[in-house]
């Protein structure tokens, strides 16, 4: 997943390896090369991200928090 603005400033700061999150945005299949063999690859551009879980040390449920970054 790849993001960029200010919609990467906040997954930087946020998120963390086992978070649950909804990404939203558009596929994007590159190419390269690699010992003569071409390699191809597919990774998400976010465009809208929401958190899903509640932080580690609140007990009650929190409300999603929602980031949508036009393009």
């Amino acid at each position: 997943i790849e993001s960029w603005g200010k919609l990467a400033e906040i997954c930087q700061a946020y998120l963390r390896k086992g978070r649950l999150v909804f990404i939203e945005g558009r596929l994007q299949t590159d190419r390269y090369e690699q010992e003569g063999t071409m390699k191809y690859f597919s990774k998400v551009i976010a465009r809208q991200m929401q958190m899903l879980d509640k932080k580690p040390d609140e007990e009650e449920p929190v409300l999603e928090e929602e980031v949508i970054v036009e393009d």
